[in-house]
């Protein structure tokens, strides 16, 4: 069997294998969810996806997982207990760091995967940057980019999406017990345009949006099934547009 773990492999078969193979290296956060998540919320559906993602395209492309990034910015959450947060200049450098490495092992091509909304402008940034001082072909793509809830209701963090993956893939970590409906606080938008209004934050509300009680663990199946399938066809496109 093809092995899509870059932690199991040696310093030779990375050496080997790192020119011609796309590395994913997932990030995402250890933070609050609700009453009725665990911290570790965002880490574990992400992981789940990469690894999904890599197994999928295994016959057909050469891709390596890098270990998950458990950490990301997660300030706003303060101050609910749980939050184990990373400051954003912390944060570029460590994805700096952790991405120049991957390089320096020889990989050309690199996918960020990322599993929490606080790490978008960071890793985008991170992207662009080592873009221009790498020949390298990178992207940063989170997890959620491609879901919409088909009711058209804004998913909200630790929300009925985001539980019932959870309910899908870790059912035993979820609360038998699941909030209700809830006004998420956080940032506003004025005519499309983000606004970071005082006293709006998700640590200053009940930490989670929309309405978790709706989940369940068939609908998770299908969000997580949808997520990697995305995800997957995104990978094979960038994958096409270096094939070396």
């Amino acid at each position: 069997m093809k092995k899509t773990h870059l932690a199991t492999l040696t310093r030779d078969e990375i050496r080997e294998s790192a020119p011609h193979s796309l590395v994913v290296l997932p990030i995402a956060a250890i933070e609050q969810h609700g009453p009725h998540l665990p911290i570790s919320t965002d880490t574990m559906i992400v992981t789940q996806v990469a690894d999904t993602i890599a197994r999928r395209l295994a016959p057909e492309l050469k891709i390596l997982v890098a270990p998950t990034l458990p950490y990301g910015i997660s300030h706003h959450h303060k101050p609910h207990p749980g939050v184990m947060t990373v400051g954003t200049a912390n944060m570029l450098g460590i994805l700096e760091d952790l991405v120049g490495s991957l390089v320096g092992s020889g990989f050309r091509r690199i996918a960020i995967l990322n599993g929490h909304g606080g790490n978008v402008d960071v890793m985008n940034i991170i992207a662009r940057e080592m873009n221009y001082r790498h020949d390298v072909t990178i992207t940063a793509l989170d997890v959620w980019e491609f879901y919409e809830d088909p009711e058209g209701i804004v998913v909200g963090h630790a929300g009925k999406a985001e539980t019932a993956v959870m309910m899908h893939l870790t059912p035993e970590l979820v609360s038998a017990t699941l909030p209700g409906p809830a006004e998420m606080v956080t940032k506003s938008r004025i005519d499309g345009v983000r606004v970071f209004q005082a006293g709006k934050r998700l640590g200053l509300g009940p930490g989670y949006g929309d309405d978790p009680s709706k989940a369940t663990a068939a609908l998770g199946e299908e969000i997580f099934e949808h997520l990697c399938e995305r995800c997957s066809d995104f990978i094979r496109k960038v994958c096409a547009l270096d094939d070396r």
